[in-house]
């Protein structure tokens, strides 16, 4: 179904796209599009691993604040903050929070190194 008929009838005041169940970043930047044309707050949907924190980071980082106007809102990222080793261990605990914001990494690509030893790790056979 997607986005646009609840955005066409204003349907709802946050939409909350996950990048790694919606299209990657391609459609999440349609998404946003839309969003910003009807005037509607994105918060991406972030749940899962260290890799998809960090790629919500890195769109996050290029989306526009939303909506636009006089008192725009920046961009804003869903956060878990439980337990979850193999989120953290994943990418070497590479997303660093501290006084409510999330640093954006920096490395190449989506910014985080993946430890593939973990993988190995929490392998099932």
């Amino acid at each position: 179904m997607g986005y646009r008929p609840w955005l066409e009838k204003r349907s709802l005041d946050i939409i909350q796209p996950d990048l790694c169940s919606s299209g990657g970043f391609t459609e999440c930047k349609k998404i946003a599009a839309m969003a910003q044309a009807s005037h509607t707050t994105l918060i991406p949907h972030v749940w899962g691993t260290g890799v998809g924190i960090a790629a919500s980071l890195q769109f996050i980082a290029s989306i526009p604040c939303n909506p636009l106007s006089l008192n725009p809102t920046e961009p804003m990222l869903e956060f878990d903050q439980s337990s979850h080793p193999f989120r953290k261990e994943l990418i070497f605990d590479g997303i660093y929070y501290a006084d409510g914001k999330v640093t954006i990494p920096t490395k190449p690509g989506i910014g985080v190194d993946v430890d593939t030893d973990i993988i190995k790790q929490y392998k099932i056979n």
